[in-house]
């Protein structure tokens, strides 16, 4: 499992960046400390559905969502 969210803020600054945005952001209080548990959580279908409602599918949307690797080129649209 992925470390948790708060393990990798090593400086004071990045501390508090990542608190500034979790309030703009209105998040719940509990927010980094469930974060991981939540993404578990996360099913395809899920994540299709808050697609359909988010995006405009009259426009063309790629997405690419991996682990931390140098990014390989993605297929011809035409595959």
């Amino acid at each position: 499992m992925s470390e948790h969210p708060l393990r990798g803020v090593a400086r004071n600054n990045s501390l508090a960046a990542l608190l500034t945005n979790t309030t703009y952001q209105r998040q719940a209080d509990d927010h980094l400390n469930t974060y991981i548990e939540r993404l578990t959580q996360l099913t395809p279908e899920v994540v299709r559905e808050v697609m359909q409602r988010r995006f405009d599918q009259t426009r063309q949307v790629l997405v690419s969502v991996g682990p931390l690797v140098n990014q390989q080129p993605l297929p011809a649209l035409d595959q």
